[in-house]
């Protein structure tokens, strides 16, 4: 584990854009995979699964912009088994609205 990932999983990430504290990561591929939320966890992972992507209705939108990485087919066990362990990582009183 490099010493910035040490770092990273100790305290809450910062979204560089809104600043919201991202709990919801995890290291996948030497890179870190990370969501807002349990719906947004639900995205990807319903998105990373697809073995056919089809074009939704915002083709400017976040899922195509996806790093390669994360959407490649070779990865897609990897990422999709990390992003089961983060949502297992969320206590059942936190699940309760999803």
């Amino acid at each position: 584990m490099f010493k910035d990932e040490q770092r990273v999983l100790t305290r809450p990430w910062r979204d560089p854009h809104a600043g919201f504290a991202l709990w919801l990561r995890s290291t996948c591929r030497r890179r870190t995979l990370w969501a807002y939320n349990l719906e947004h966890l639900d995205l990807l992972d319903s998105y990373i699964g697809a073995r056919l992507r089809r074009s939704g209705p915002d083709p400017d939108g976040m899922l195509p912009r996806l790093p390669g990485w994360l959407v490649s087919a070779k990865h897609r066990d990897e990422v999709l088994r990390v992003a089961r362990r983060l949502r297992a990582s969320v206590p059942p009183y936190a699940q309760q609205d999803t």
